[in-house]
């Protein structure tokens, strides 16, 4: 009987039965196939991962113990580390993105060293927060929620006394900038009188500001400001009496820029002789401007002169100033950036002489072919020791650009850019381009066995750029090969060119390109309108950036940075 039924579980299903199964296990079993390949190409994955962690480990091996092990360092060298971390090119600001507010939000180790060291908190950029010029921004951009104005400006008084006081008592170099800076809102006024408790620890001031709040500033006396250094006040109003001005007879100031205070400039109570930076800007449009004699006249009070920032506006006859000007010698100056705007300097330039004088910049405005600027006047003068030129070519004519710069034998960086105040010149019609094939060529073929900046070995040009990739290949190629020893090597080259590219010019050079040399060669984009676009006056995307906000370059740093 038992034999009866020992077959019954072994026997295979019907073909019927059998479709049956295989259509109830169709999915699971694909499933699990997919699952198996998944298993398969994690685990190539984790390989792949493991290969790379070997490599990293062992490119760092002989240094992973003491990373692990490594003791916490001294309070005295983490101090010196944090100091390294402030920014370089302008005052430390209060956000929390940059040092050293960022250096208090690491650890409760880090933040208790960066507030109990002075240096960290010795300067400050305050930015007033002025609404009158964003009526239409004011928006947190992390929170998306409307800005309340006295908020934000209570705020920030309390973050400025907050930081000065953690400065101990260390002398201060203080930026403060109001975007409204013509009109007398209130808003600047109201930080000045925040930073005058501290006037006694000054040594370094610039402010943007309106009048009233300037005010403030030039009725502080002498013994008001013991370490005052240096002060840029812009603008800076006439409606105040400068030459009773306190501030400016400071005893230890050496540094003072003046924008828009001309007339009487040579009456101010300013120690001259000890003055190392000057600094002396006006407008066209202002009356009284000073005379090219009376500049001069100021000039020779500067012997101690290191850098200085000219506004060449004129304001007398030429022939008179001509009979007027006495010889200028500037034995100490190293830097020196002229704005000529009015033409026939060249008597000017001609009675300059600074035989120290390293770096140059020059911008002119309003010459023609009959008026000229005095660019190579000015580098005959002054070119035998100038490094470095910074100027926009494409107001110079061809001629008079070489011929300056056959007068700077020892040029290292020539940067052709338009100027940081936004007016690229005069545009000078029917003039040959002196950034064209000739100037490259000039640098790298000699001329009756000279060559033109034989020195050269970094080369910007932001404006005009006109050579051809021919020219820019053979510039390179024979200044890299270095058979001539009377030429140097290129360190780096960067070029925004006006056309687009005829060849590969990278790839051409190969080996001519080292490690040592940086190369940027920049073509304008397809969607880029060149002068007198046919497209002129329609928009140029549908989707205007929203974001996108009028914000005004502050002045002061505009000043600053052009010197």
């Amino acid at each position: 009987m038992l034999e009866a039924y020992s077959n019954v579980y072994t026997r295979g299903p019907s073909e019927d039965g059998d479709l049956k199964l295989k259509f109830i296990f169709a999915k699971p079993l694909t499933r699990l196939a997919n699952i198996e390949n998944e298993i398969r190409i994690a685990e190539r994955w984790i390989q792949h991962l493991r290969h790379d962690k070997a490599n990293i480990l062992q490119t760092f091996e002989r240094y992973y113990p003491f990373i692990r092990k490594a003791p916490p360092l001294p309070d005295d060298i983490l101090r010196e580390i944090f100091l390294w971390c402030l920014p370089t090119e302008h005052n430390p600001t209060m956000s929390a993105k940059e040092a050293p507010m960022v250096l208090t939000r690491i650890s409760s180790r880090w933040r208790s060293v960066a507030l109990n060291t002075p240096r960290l908190w010795s300067a400050l950029h305050i930015a007033v927060p002025n609404p009158i010029p964003y009526p239409h921004s004011l928006y947190d951009p992390t929170t998306g929620e409307r800005i309340r104005p006295s908020y934000i400006l209570e705020q920030r008084l309390r973050a400025v006394a907050e930081w000065l006081e953690k400065s101990g008592q260390l002398p201060l170099s203080l930026s403060l900038y109001d975007p409204d800076s013509s009109s007398d809102s209130g808003y600047g006024k109201l930080f000045v009188q925040s930073i005058l408790p501290y006037a006694s620890r000054w040594r370094h001031l610039s402010a943007q500001c309106p009048p009233d709040a300037v005010a403030d500033i030039a009725r502080l006396q002498p013994s008001h400001v013991p370490h005052l250094e240096s002060l840029c006040i812009l603008p800076t109003p006439r409606s105040l009496d400068w030459k009773n001005s306190g501030i400016l007879r400071a005893s230890k100031l050496r540094e003072i820029s003046i924008y828009g205070l001309l007339e009487g400039f040579s009456d101010l109570p300013l120690k001259w002789d000890q003055l190392t930076h000057l600094t002396m800007t006006g407008g066209q449009w202002l009356d009284g401007n000073l005379t090219m004699a009376q500049i001069g006249q100021i000039l020779t009070r500067c012997s101690q002169l290191q850098s200085c920032t000219l506004k060449l506006t004129g304001g007398a006859s030429i022939s008179r100033e001509r009979h007027q000007l006495a010889p200028i010698f500037l034995p100490k100056l190293d830097t020196l950036c002229i704005y000529e705007m009015q033409p026939q300097t060249h008597f000017f330039f001609a009675a300059i002489t600074a035989p120290r004088l390293r770096v140059l910049e020059y911008w002119v405005y309003g010459t023609t072919k009959s008026t000229p600027s005095g660019f190579s006047s000015l580098l005959t003068k002054v070119g035998v020791s100038l490094q470095r030129l910074s100027t926009n070519p494409t107001t110079i004519e061809a001629t008079e650009f070489l011929k300056g710069l056959w007068a700077c034998p020892a040029l290292t960086s020539l940067i052709l850019r338009p100027s940081y105040h936004g007016n690229t010149g005069t545009y000078i019609e029917n003039a040959s381009s002196p950034t064209s094939d000739i100037l490259l060529k000039s640098f790298s073929h000699s001329t009756n066995g000279s060559y033109l900046c034989p020195m050269l070995n970094t080369l910007e040009c932001h404006v005009g750029a006109n050579f051809s990739d021919e020219a820019i290949l053979e510039f390179i190629k024979r200044k890299q090969v270095g058979s001539d020893t009377k030429i140097s090597k290129l360190k780096s080259v960067k070029l925004y060119m006006t056309r687009g590219p005829t060849m590969d010019a990278v790839s051409y050079l190969g080996s001519h390109i080292t490690s040592s040399m940086k190369l940027d060669i920049r073509y304008p984009p397809e969607s880029y309108r060149g002068s007198f676009s046919l497209y002129d006056g329609l928009m140029r995307t549908s989707d205007p950036d929203p974001y996108t906000q009028l914000v005004q370059v502050p002045m002061l740093y505009r000043v600053l940075n052009d010197y």
